[in-house]
């Protein structure tokens, strides 16, 4: 029973990567093999413009994002007992899980006539039509920062902190921490950086909301246009080429960081993590106040906003129930399915079984590209998936009946995140284990089902709940890949209306999405914390048989 389940995940694995990562990477090479177009790769002064303005908007929003990790970082590090760090943790995942417009419109709604906060903005000329990149770039960062602050606290508790103790032995506190702690955490911390850059660049949501034009706004029309007109793809992706440079350099720069992450499972130092952090207690309280604050902006926000309205809540409520409620069933199945999907994804190539030199070059090249996915413009990625399937037969079931074709977009945006949670902890698993499993006749499926999953079972919940709960915040892949057979996507729903001014239906329908992935934010922490101590206890118990 164990092979077969094991021989199920893997075949439904490499389906899922074929159909989401293959499968489109090969469409967007093939639109770009017959080289640019004709008027050739120069941009027109407007397009420098807005190619400017778009990292302009990504390089604000990514210092901003920094400065607000800060805080959530400290928190994140005096969180001692088990309770406050689950507490702390999944505050600071939640933002991340949130759909970004939701950020567009808390910050639509503190910048309107009618909210207090207004005139204070209005004074300082947050609201003007010159300030929109601005209002991008404090929006964007409203829904990023989690990543350098989570990045900031797990580098410095496993390496850091070593690092200045051993420091603090012949140097004062400041130099300790400048000269020791914080080059041991560069690497990573520069991948969290390079990473929210690349999210900030790509994001297409925030933008349109804000009244910002950047190139991922201006491109999705145009691919909208490609997908139902059949104007060329290619000469779009070869016009957009500064920003696919400079996606590849962000990429890149994420590389040396992430590899460095792989060490955090066999650090020594994590042995004492949640009981030896820094002491300054009315720092901890500041922090922890920061983050609380941080963390539930939108939704002080939503409740100032629906008690001044004399709308009812309970009318709103009941009409969100009837207009949405197809479309949060079918999220809530994509999500599911998602999930599990990213989950055999990632057990399928990072436990393959591949050991031969051609098979671990196929694992690498499907790593490679389920990267590439993640960090081209969801768009395209949409527009190649339906350029496969929307035709007659089997694949245009798919397409118009089926949530298939949405699942596999999902995939193609946010597998990477399971798979690199599962690469980081498969480093867990002790060789000699498995070798000597081996040696007494285990066949590779009965290795990988018996002794191998159970040990990454935490990290494949982790990043499914990940994957699944992002999906529910998609909006770009969602927008193009929804069946119409088969229902909406509740994100879509929201993005699509923020544009009317109806806000207590918009803020319960938000309230509605938000509870669920709340669930995941503590979910996820609860897991966290969990795979934590038992890291910490194996480790314990490794050294001390070692002594």
């Amino acid at each position: 029973m164990a092979a077969l389940l094991h021989l199920t995940a893997q075949v439904l694995g490499w389906l899922v990567l074929t159909g989401g990562v293959v499968a489109p990477l090969s469409v967007i090479v093939a639109t770009l093999i017959g080289g640019p177009p004709a008027a050739g790769l120069n941009l027109s002064p407007r397009e420098w413009i807005i190619f400017l303005r778009t990292l302009g908007v990504a390089a604000g929003a990514t210092l901003l994002a920094a400065v607000i990790a800060v805080p959530a970082c400290a928190a994140l590090l005096h969180a001692r007992r088990a309770g406050s760090r689950v507490i702390s943790i999944a505050l600071t995942v939640l933002p991340l899980l949130t759909p970004p417009c939701v950020f567009a419109y808390t910050w639509m709604l503190l910048a309107s006539a009618d909210h207090p906060i207004a005139h204070l903005l209005q004074a300082v000329g947050f609201n003007s039509a010159g300030a929109a990149p601005i209002r991008a770039a404090v929006a964007l960062a409203s829904w990023l920062w989690p990543i350098p602050a989570l990045v900031a606290a797990t580098s410095f508790r496993l390496g850091g902190l070593a690092a200045y103790r051993m420091a603090r032995l012949d140097a004062g506190p400041a130099a300790a921490m400048l000269r020791a702690a914080l080059p041991a955490v560069t690497a990573p911390v520069s991948a969290a950086v390079a990473l929210t850059f690349l999210l900030a660049l790509t994001d297409s949501t925030i933008p349109p909301l804000v009244l910002a034009h950047t190139w991922a706004s201006e491109i999705a029309p145009d691919v909208l246009d490609a997908t139902l007109y059949g104007s060329s793809l290619g000469a779009i992706l070869w016009r957009s080429w500064p920003v696919l440079v400079s996606v590849l350099l962000a990429a890149a720069a994420c590389v040396p960081g992430i590899l460095r992450m792989r060490s955090w499972v066999e650090h020594d130092a994590a042995v004492d993590l949640g009981s030896a952090g820094l002491s300054v207690r009315w720092v901890s309280m500041l922090a922890t106040g920061l983050l609380i604050a941080v963390s539930v902006l939108p939704a002080l926000v939503f409740v100032l906003e629906m008690y001044s309205s004399p709308q009812p809540i309970g009318e709103a409520l009941r009409r969100v129930s009837v207009l949405y409620e197809t479309e949060l069933r079918a999220s809530l199945v994509v999500a599911l399915s998602s999930g599990v999907a990213a989950a055999a994804c990632a057990l399928s190539v990072v436990r393959s079984g591949f050991r031969n030199g051609i098979g671990r070059r196929v694992r690498c090249a499907m790593i490679a590209g389920a990267a590439a996915t993640a960090v081209l413009p969801p768009e395209v990625i949409a527009h190649a998936l339906i350029r496969i399937f929307n035709r007659q037969g089997l694949p245009g079931t798919l397409y118009d009946g089926t949530p298939i074709v949405w699942i596999l977009g999902i995939e193609a945006r946010f597998v990477l995140l399971c798979i690199v949670f599962t690469w980081i902890a498969s480093r867990q698993v002790p060789a000699d284990l498995i070798l000597q499993s081996r040696s007494d006749g285990a066949t590779e499926a009965v290795v990988h089902a018996r002794i191998v999953l159970p040990m990454l079972r935490r990290s494949l919940a982790a990043g499914a709940l990940l994957v699944g709960a992002l999906s529910l915040s998609e909006v770009a892949v969602s927008f193009l890949l929804i069946p119409p057979r088969f229902g909406g996507s509740l994100a879509v729903a929201i993005d699509n209306q923020m544009h009317y001014g109806r806000n207590n239906d918009l803020i319960v329908t938000i309230g509605v999405l938000l509870a669920p992935l709340t669930v995941v934010a503590f979910v996820m922490a609860v897991v966290a914390a969990i795979a934590e101590r038992r890291a910490a206890s194996v480790r314990a118990a490794r050294s001390a048989r070692a002594r």
